[in-house]
């Protein structure tokens, strides 16, 4: 939403297009988290397209808007590549201590 308000505040039109569904079925826990943060990647990829598009326009605006999302990228990917470890260290027939890894982690941000 932070994008589609940026656009119009900016003055641009916005179309939303059809957006495929998402996988909803996997082998295991690790297929999940690794998709998960392939999908970070990818995101990561797409927001340095866009700030190299409004450095090479110089569009300081839009440069200062994406800021942000380039450094929420940042712990995205890291949060996912920690989950990914936890995750393989656990196996799948430890999943709870997973479960339990995330709970603590969210009640120390909650801390924080």
């Amino acid at each position: 939403m932070k994008f589609l308000r940026f656009v119009l505040d900016a003055g641009g039109t916005v179309e939303v297009l059809a957006i495929p569904a998402p996988k909803n079925g996997f082998e295991s826990a690790e297929e999940a988290v690794s998709l998960s943060l392939d999908w970070e990647r990818q995101v990561s990829r797409h927001i340095d397209d866009l700030v190299a598009l409004a450095t090479a326009h110089n569009d300081n605006a839009t440069n200062v808007f994406l800021q942000w999302f380039v450094t929420e990228q940042v712990e995205e990917v890291a949060t996912m590549t920690e989950l990914l470890q936890v995750v393989r260290r656990a196996g799948e027939t430890n999943l709870l201590l997973v479960e339990d890894y995330i709970a603590r982690k969210a009640g120390r941000a909650d801390r924080e």
